[in-house]
């Protein structure tokens, strides 16, 4: 509904028909609590279509990445994209713990690769963590960040975060350490961004 078109890829004409089940479930169980209107919850299924074939992918601006939390097939899946996508795309992967230079090596891209995770629960918290690999360009950074642009109402849509490291390294290490060295401010919801601590080395 923030007028962004987006393009799911299963591996499976019938999981990419199940996912699509489960939005029109999660849309359902927001009209159910008055947080959508009908129009608004047709409104995106508009503007998400569901495919099994990965080459569809090569038309879109912008490819993000949510397969298991597992390094080899994030590696496996970046080979596939690679093979699919022109080389100015730009690839998002969404893990919390594994190492974005490593996923990002096997991309055939390293400096288009940057990592993002959305912070549960996901339907109602604002809140992304950014986390560049040791060769993320510049542009890809700033190209990653366009999302958290206000909507036409004003209202942020994505509050984004800045990190060094995955939140699954980051946030423990900021929970135990950064209240007490004065490194960062709190992280409330919907607060502005912030940087990483100053103190975290490199990059992830």
């Amino acid at each position: 509904s923030n007028g962004i078109d987006v393009v799911v890829q299963e591996v499976s004409d019938e999981l990419a028909t199940r996912a699509r089940e489960e939005l029109v479930a999660a849309l359902d169980a927001e009209l159910r609590k008055w947080g959508i209107t009908q129009s608004e919850k047709k409104v995106v299924l508009g503007r998400v279509t569901f495919v099994s074939d990965i080459g569809l992918l090569a038309g879109t601006d912008m490819v993000i990445e949510t397969v298991t939390e597992d390094l080899d097939t994030k590696k496996r899946v970046m080979r596939e994209l690679d093979a699919v996508c022109p080389k100015d795309r730009i690839f998002i992967t969404n893990t919390s713990t594994l190492s974005i230079t490593e996923i990002a090596a096997e991309s055939g891209r390293p400096d288009k690769v940057i990592g993002m995770h959305f912070l549960l629960p996901v339907t109602s918290n604002p809140s992304v963590s950014v986390v560049r690999g040791s060769e993320t360009a510049k542009a890809t950074s700033a190209t990653a960040m366009e999302p958290s642009c206000a909507t036409p109402t004003g209202r942020p849509l994505l509050t984004l975060i800045p990190c060094r490291f995955p939140p699954g390294i980051c946030f423990p290490w900021i929970n135990t350490t950064g209240s007490a060295t004065g490194c960062l401010p709190p992280l409330l919801h919907g607060a502005a961004p912030i940087n990483a601590p100053t103190a975290l080395p490199g990059r992830f």
